[in-house]
């Protein structure tokens, strides 16, 4: 029997680790600690009780995500994902109630390493990134799919320790075919998003790179906590919202290129 409901009724996650199993038709994990937290859910660091690896457990909130995400997830099969620098996507599974997709336990993001260093980056540090993203982005590019949430938080570090600066992406919660895309669609973080997005035109998987290219700007500047805090402050959209220009105009939602990437 799985104990995975348990952390919802806590005010901590850290008070849950250790405690709790998570047990799937052929795997049982423990969790180790929770690392994260969005509006999607929570994701779990968790070991593999059969094979002792370590696994990171994204434990979503809503059907619906749980299935869009695994769908473009299937997609991502035909990619070699060491070949192409994407996270690799073990398993899906539903356990009491709760929608669970397993995947590679990765290092730390990008933001997360900015923010320890308190110090941008370097070109010889940026140069391997950049290569790298790029792989990512013509191999969906190959298969029809566009990522739309390219952001420094989903591009992680595999381990840097030991392979500094090797990436790779994650979170393909808001990806979606190119067929699917539709004129007007609001898509990516507002920090991220493209001009063309944000003005209602037809949009294409270039959208990706605009987004590469803020992440590459942002990389160069001195970034801390604190100021991430004050000013990463707009959320992103979700896919499928109609554009409206009243929303573009309003001061809360003012363009942060000026203040973090630029």
């Amino acid at each position: 029997m799985s104990h995975l409901a348990d952390y919802t009724h806590r005010s901590s996650y850290t008070q849950a680790a250790f405690e709790l199993m998570v047990v799937c038709p052929s795997v049982r994990y423990k969790v180790l600690e929770f690392i994260g937290e969005g509006g999607f859910g929570k994701v779990a660091k968790c070991v593999n009780m059969n094979t002792n690896e370590n696994t990171a457990i994204k434990i979503l909130k809503y059907v619906n995500d749980y299935a869009e995400e695994v769908e473009m997830l299937e997609k991502l099969r035909t990619l070699d994902p060491e070949r192409n620098n994407l996270v690799r996507f073990m398993d899906s599974f539903i356990v009491d109630d709760k929608f669970c997709i397993a995947f590679e336990c990765l290092d730390r993001s990008l933001l997360d390493l900015m923010v320890q260093r308190e110090e941008r980056l370097t070109l010889n540090e940026i140069r391997p990134i950049t290569r790298q993203l790029l792989v990512a982005l013509n191999a969906l590019k190959g298969i029809g799919l566009l990522h739309a949430d390219l952001k420094l938080d989903n591009v992680m570090l595999v381990n840097h320790q030991d392979e500094p600066f090797r990436v790779k992406l994650i979170d393909f919660g808001v990806a979606l075919p190119a067929s699917d895309i539709e004129e007007g669609m609001i898509a990516q973080p507002y920090a991220y998003r493209a001009p063309e997005v944000s003005l209602g035109l037809p949009i294409s998987e270039a959208i990706d790179m605009w987004s590469l290219g803020s992440i590459l700007k942002a990389t160069r500047n001195h970034l801390t906590q604190e100021r991430f805090s004050q000013t990463w402050t707009t959320p992103g959209l979700r896919n499928h919202t109609a554009w409206d220009p009243t929303v573009i105009l309003q001061p809360h939602r003012e363009p942060l290129h000026e203040k973090v990437l630029f």
